[in-house]
C-alpha cells in the first residue's frame, strides 16, 4: 500500500492534534569539538547587531552564526575569572557579564574588553535577567516554612535548583513561577506573600522530574515536558495554558533559551551539552512506501493542491496509486484536466495511456517500444510527443503520425524538449544544440552558441523571452534575437538548470543536482539591459526541509506550480513541495564588521574612523570580518576588493580572515560588499584605507640623496671617460695605418682565391660532363653484347630442345631470361641517363598503342608461365597515341614486371580506357599486393615534384623508372592496394586518338592462348 510521509527536521508525537501544526526545523549541534571552548552554556541573548552571545564556564562566546569568538583569560588577561555568572546585551550593542568573582566587565560594540564598577542600576537591571534569584527564593521560603508561616508542599523542588538552578525558576512582571517536589506547578508574588497552586488549561504536563525545566525569553515563558517545548501562556495569576513551541527530543539539561526577531531561528544553550541551533523549514518531502520507487520525475498539477507522478497521484495527504508500469521522463495535463502517460509493459506492450480527472483509463494508443521524451498540447489543442529513436509525431486518435527529421538538423539529434512559443514558432532542444522551426514555412534555423549545448528545459515568459537551462553549461536568455548566457552563483551550482517556475511575486525557481534556487525576475531583465548588474541568486539546500539536494531534471515537467499557488519539484528522494509565499526569503542584512585587526602576532581594536597605519616591520596583516546571519551562509556572500592593488571583487575566505604579506608603500582602501536581496541599489558595503609608510630607503629623501650622488659620479666619471677616450682615438689611429696596409695585402691575396675558386669550378663541371658521358658509353656499350649473349642463349634453347636434357635445357632457359633481363636493365638504364640530361628531348610521334601493349604482353609471356599467371590485354584495339614510344614500352615493361614479380597463380590485367582526348592505362593484378607503409612511402614518392627520383627501397629499380619518365611525359601516376587482394598502377593523361567506335568495356584476353599461362 502507498502512503506518504512528510519530512521533519524534528520528531512529531500523538499526544495531541495541536501539535502536527507545529513548524518543522533543522538543528545544527555546537560543542568543544566544532567551535565552543566548553559545552557548559549558563546564559544566551541575542544583541541588537544580529550577534549571539552565551556564558560558559571558559568565558564569554560571540557566535554570528558561521564563527565563535572567545573572551577568556589567555587572550584578555583582565579577566578574573573564566567562569561566567551573568550576561545581559544592551540596545547600544553594549555586553555586561560577571564572573563567579563577582567582578563586572563589559564588552563594547568594538570588540574592546574593560573591566568595570558597575553604576546604580546595573546590578539589578543584570540580575533581572540572570537566575540567580532562585536560591534567594528557595532559602526564603524555607525560612517560612521553618517559622511555620507557610506548608512544606510550598518549597520549590530542591533536586531541580541543584540539577539546574537556571532553569528551576521563572520570574515575570512581580510573579515567580516554580515547580515542587510534587511536581505542582506554584505561582507567587516577589514578596513572597500569595501563594497560589496553577492550574493548567487544555494540555497538561506529564510530570516528569527527569524531563520538566522552565525557561524564559525577555517576557515570554517556556516549560520543557519530556521530549515537547511548550509556550505558556498566563490566561490569570493561577491559571496557564501550554501552547506547543518545538519538539526538542532527548536534547539534555536546556539551560537558555532565545529567539531571533522573526522567531524563525531558536537557540537553546545546555547544561553540558553545548549548543543548538534550529532553523524554520518551509518546504515537505513527499515520499512512497516503496524506497525504489522515491525518485521523483516528471510531475503534474492534480485538482487544487495535490500532484501527479508516473507512480501515485498525491492529494491533499491521499495518495492514490497508479497501477500501470509508466516512464518517468513525460507526462502531460492537458486543458481538460486529462493526462497522458506513456505506458511500457514490454517492448511490445508499450503506447500512450490517457486518463481523466478521476484516473481512469479512457485511452490507450498502441506504440511498440514507444519510449516518450516530452509532451506538450500547443495552442490549437493538438497533442505533440518526442520520443527515442524518433523526431517529433502528432496524436492522431488511435494513432502516432511521425514527422521526418528535417534538413538543417544532424541526423544523430535527439529531440530531449520542444515548446511552442506565442508566436507559433516550435523550438526543438536537445543534446546537439536548439533549433526553431518557423510558423507557416516550417524552415528550421539553429541557435547560434548553443551547437555544443545539452538544453532540457524552456520556458517562454509574458515579455517573449526563452529561458533555456543546460545540463553542465548554465542558463541561458534568448530575448529579442540576441543570446545571453546568465551568470552562475558562487557555487557554479547553477550549471545544471532544471527547470524555471514562477511564483506569484515575481520570482524564478531554478532546481538544480546542487539545491534549489530563487531569483526575482526583474533582476534578470536589470542584468539583461546591463551587464554590471550583481544579480543575487537565493540558496536553499536540504537543511530547508528536502531530503536531497539533487532535484531530477531530463524530463518534462520537471516540476509544476499547483493551483493554489505552491510548488512540487522532483527529486532522487521524493517530491518537494512548498508555498513560495509563504517561504522567508533570509536575507543578510546586517552591517558588514571589521570585527579584528592582527599584526604579526598582535591583535588590535579597530581603529577609529576606520584608518589603519600599517608597519610593514611588525609582520603580515590579517583582517578579520564578521556579519551576524544565521541563515544559510551561502547567502551571506560577502566580498572583498583592495584598491590599489586590483580592481576585482574576491569571496571572502570562509574563515572570514584576510591575509595581507606583502604591501609596498602607499594609500589603499579596503573595500567590502554584500548583496542584501533582491534588487536594484541593495547593496550593504563598508570600507577601511590602509596607509603603509615606506622605509627610509622608498622615502623622497633617501631617492634626493640618491640622485646627488648619482650626478656627482656621472660628472666625475664623464671627466674621466674623455680622457679615456682621447687617448682611445690616439690609439685607433696608428692602428688604422697599420690595418690598412694589411688590408691591401689581403685583398690582392683574395683576388688570386677568387680566380683559383673560378678555374676549380671549371674543373668540377668537366668532371660532371664526362662521369654523365662515361655512363652513357657503359650503357651503350653493353648493349650489344648483352643483346647478343641473349639472341644466342635463346637460339640454343630452341636448337637444344627441351626433351633431350631438362637440365642443360632448364640452365640455357635461366642464361637467356637473365641476358634479356640486364639487356632490358641496361637499355633502361642509358634512357634514364640520357633522360636527366639537359640536352634530352621527348621524341614524340603517333602510334597505335595495341601493338605496343600486345608487345609488352609477349616479352612477358614466358616469364609470366614460369610463376602460372596469366597475361591479359584487354581495351579498345583502336586507339592510337601521341607520345615518346621508347619512354612509354619503358614505363609499362617495368609496371608489367612489378605485377609479376608480385603476383604468383594469378592474373596480370593490361588495360587502356580512352576517354575524349586523353587515354588511361590500368596494370591490375591479384597478388599479395603493397604493404600499407610501403604504399603511403611509393605514393609520397609520386607526389614528390623533383624531378630526378634517388631514394626507394620498396619494389625495385623500375619504379624510379616509371616515376622519372612518368614526369618527362608529363603523365600523373595513381596507385592503389589492398594487402592480400592486388595492386593497380594507373597511367593517366596519354593524349590519344580513337579511330573506331570503343568496345564493351569488359575485359578480355588478347591472344588469349599466347599469353595465358596454366
Amino acid at each position: 500500500m502507498l502512503k506518504t510521509t512528510i519530512l521533519i527536521a524534528v520528531f512529531l508525537t500523538g499526544r495531541c492534534i495541536a501539535m502536527a501544526q507545529l513548524p518543522f526545523y533543522h538543528s545544527v549541534h555546537f560543542t568543544n569539538e566544532n567551535g565552543l571552548p566548553q559545552n557548559s552554556i549558563k546564559a544566551l541573548e541575542f544583541d541588537i547587531r544580529g550577534y549571539l552571545w552565551m556564558a560558559t564556564e571558559m568565558g564569554v562566546v560571540r557566535f554570528d552564526g558561521s564563527q565563535f569568538k572567545w573572551y577568556d583569560k589567555s587572550l584578555y588577561p583582565q579577566l578574573g575569572s573564566n567562569r561566567i555568572a551573568m550576561l545581559r546585551t544592551a540596545t547600544d550593542a553594549v555586553v555586561y557579564f560577571t564572573t563567579d568573582d563577582n567582578r563586572y566587565y563589559k564588552i563594547s560594540a568594538d570588540g574592546k574588553l574593560n573591566d568595570i564598577v558597575p553604576r546604580p542600576g546595573l546590578e539589578s537591571w543584570m540580575e533581572n535577567g540572570a537566575t540567580g534569584f532562585a536560591f534567594q527564593v528557595y532559602d526564603s521560603i524555607e525560612a517560612k516554612i521553618t517559622a511555620g508561616e507557610l506548608d512544606a508542599a510550598l518549597l520549590p523542588d530542591a533536586m531541580s535548583l541543584r540539577r539546574s538552578l537556571v532553569n528551576s525558576m521563572l520570574r515575570t512582571g512581580d510573579r515567580y513561577y516554580y515547580f515542587t517536589a510534587g511536581m505542582e506547578m506554584i505561582t507567587t508574588d516577589t514578596a513572597l506573600r500569595s501563594f497560589r497552586k496553577v492550574k493548567f488549561r487544555g494540555i497538561q504536563p506529564a510530570a516528569s522530574k527527569q524531563a520538566c525545566s522552565l525557561l524564559q525569553d525577555d517576557e515570554n515563558l517556556y516549560l520543557r515536558d519530556g521530549q515537547m517545548l511548550y509556550r505558556i501562556i498566563i490566561d490569570r495569576e493561577d491559571q496557564v495554558s501550554l501552547q506547543p513551541f518545538l519538539k526538542i527530543g532527548d536534547i539534555p539539561g536546556i539551560t537558555s533559551l532565545a529567539l531571533t526577531a522573526g522567531q524563525d531561528v531558536i537557540v537553546l544553550g545546555t547544561l553540558s551539552d553545548g549548543l543548538y541551533v534550529f532553523t524554520k523549514q518551509y518546504f515537505i518531502t513527499h515520499l512512497l512506501d516503496d524506497l525504489e520507487a522515491n525518485v521523483f520525475y516528471a510531475v503534474a498539477p492534480y485538482h487544487k493542491n495535490g500532484f501527479i507522478s508516473k507512480k501515485a497521484a498525491f492529494d491533499n495527504g491521499k495518495v492514490i496509486p497508479l497501477k500501470d508500469n509508466f516512464t518517468s521522463e513525460a507526462l502531460l495535463r492537458t486543458r481538460d484536466g486529462h493526462y497522458w502517460l506513456n505506458r511500457w509493459q514490454s517492448r511490445s506492450n508499450a503506447g500512450l495511456v490517457e486518463l481523466d480527472g478521476n484516473l481512469q483509463q479512457t485511452r490507450f494508443v498502441s506504440s511498440p517500444d514507444l519510449r516518450v521524451t516530452c509532451m506538450q498540447q500547443f495552442r490549437d489543442g493538438s497533442i505533440w510527443l518526442s520520443a527515442q529513436n524518433e523526431y517529433i509525431g502528432r496524436l492522431d486518435q488511435d494513432y502516432i503520425q511521425w514527422s521526418k527529421l528535417p534538413g538543417g538538423i544532424p541526423k544523430n539529434f535527439q529531440l530531449a524538449t520542444f515548446i511552442e512559443t506565442a508566436s507559433g514558432d516550435v523550438w526543438l532542444a536537445g543534446g546537439r544544440g536548439v533549433y526553431i522551426m518557423k510558423a507557416g514555412s516550417g524552415a528550421i534555423a539553429p541557435v547560434a552558441g548553443l551547437d555544443s549545448v545539452t538544453v532540457r528545459a524552456m520556458v517562454e515568459d509574458s515579455h517573449g523571452t526563452i529561458w533555456l537551462g543546460s545540463y553542465g553549461s548554465g542558463f541561458f536568455a534568448w530575448r529579442k534575437g540576441k543570446l545571453t548566457r546568465m551568470p552562475l552563483d558562487k557555487q557554479q551550482y547553477l550549471l545544471t538548470a532544471h527547470q524555471f517556475i514562477e511564483d506569484s511575486k515575481g520570482n524564478y525557481w531554478i532546481p538544480t543536482n546542487r539545491g534549489l534556487f530563487c531569483v526575482h525576475i526583474d533582476d534578470l531583465y536589470h542584468y539583461l539591459d546591463d551587464a554590471r548588474f550583481p544579480l543575487y541568486y537565493h540558496y536553499f539546500d536540504n537543511t530547508s526541509g528536502f531530503l536531497s539536494n539533487e532535484f531530477n531534471g531530463g524530463c518534462t515537467p520537471a516540476g509544476c506550480r499547483l493551483e493554489d499557488g505552491s510548488i512540487v519539484l522532483p527529486s532522487i528522494r521524493g517530491a518537494v513541495q512548498f508555498r513560495p509565499e509563504e517561504v522567508p526569503v533570509y536575507l543578510s542584512r546586517n552591517p558588514i564588521y571589521i570585527d579584528a585587526i592582527t599584526i604579526g602576532n598582535r591583535q588590535f581594536s579597530v581603529p577609529a574612523g576606520n584608518t589603519l597605519q600599517f608597519d610593514r616591520k611588525a609582520g603580515f596583516l590579517e583582517i578579520t570580518i564578521s556579519s551576524p546571519f544565521f541563515g544559510n551562509q551561502d547567502n551571506n556572500h560577502i566580498e572583498y576588493q583592495l584598491e590599489g592593488i586590483s580592481p576585482e571583487w574576491r569571496a571572502l575566505p570562509r574563515d572570514q580572515k584576510l591575509t595581507f604579506n606583502e604591501l609596498s608603500a602607499g594609500s589603499y582602501t579596503l573595500r567590502l560588499r554584500k548583496r542584501a536581496g533582491f534588487g536594484k541599489d541593495n547593496l550593504i558595503q563598508t570600507s577601511m584605507a590602509i596607509t603603509v609608510p615606506p622605509f627610509f630607503h622608498e622615502t623622497i629623501s633617501f631617492k634626493l640623496i640618491i640622485a646627488a650622488i648619482l650626478i656627482l659620479a656621472t660628472i666625475a666619471f664623464a671627466r674621466v671617460r674623455m680622457q679615456y677616450l682621447i687617448n682611445q682615438k690616439k690609439r685607433l689611429e696608428k692602428e688604422i695605418r697599420q690595418r690598412t696596409v694589411t688590408q691591401t695585402e689581403l685583398i690582392g691575396s683574395l683576388e688570386q682565391t677568387v680566380n683559383a675558386l673560378e678555374s676549380s669550378q671549371d674543373q668540377i663541371r668537366q668532371d660532371a660532363q664526362f662521369r654523365q658521358q662515361l655512363a652513357m658509353i657503359i650503357a651503350h656499350d653493353l648493349q650489344s653484347p648483352l643483346r647478343f649473349l641473349s639472341q644466342t642463349t635463346a637460339w640454343l634453347e630452341a636448337q637444344y630442345g627441351v626433351n633431350r636434357n631438362q637440365d642443360f635445357s632448364g640452365l640455357l632457359r635461366e642464361i637467356s631470361k637473365s641476358t634479356q633481363a640486364n639487356h632490358v636493365f641496361i637499355e633502361d638504364i642509358g634512357y634514364w641517363i640520357r633522360s636527366m640530361g639537359s640536352d634530352f628531348t621527348v621524341n614524340t610521334k603517333l602510334f597505335p598503342l595495341q601493338e605496343l601493349l600486345v608487345e609488352i604482353a609477349d616479352f612477358f609471356a614466358p616469364l609470366a608461365r614460369e610463376k602460372n599467371n596469366r597475361i591479359i590485354v584487354a581495351g579498345p584495339p583502336d586507339i592510337k597515341v601521341n607520345t615518346d614510344r621508347q619512354l612509354l614500352r619503358v614505363i609499362l615493361r617495368n609496371m608489367v614486371d612489378n605485377a609479376n614479380k608480385f603476383t604468383a597463380q594469378g592474373q596480370i590485367v593490361i588495360e587502356a580506357q580512352a576517354e575524349a582526348n586523353t587515354c588511361t592505362l590500368i596494370v591490375t593484378d591479384n597478388g599479395s599486393g603493397i604493404k600499407p607503409a610501403l604504399l603511403l612511402e611509393l605514393q609520397q614518392r609520386v607526389t614528390q615534384s623533383a624531378p630526378v627520383d634517388t631514394h626507394f627501397s620498396a619494389r625495385g629499380n623500375g619504379f624510379r623508372f616509371i616515376t622519372a619518365f612518368a614526369r618527362r611525359l608529363n603523365l600523373q601516376l595513381k596507385l592503389s592496394s589492398r594487402q592480400g587482394a592486388g595492386a593497380t598502377i594507373a597511367l593517366q593523361g596519354l593524349a590519344c586518338v580513337v579511330t573506331t567506335e570503343e568496345q564493351s568495356v569488359e575485359i578480355k584476353p588478347i591472344h588469349h592462348e599466347q599469353y595465358t599461362t596454366g
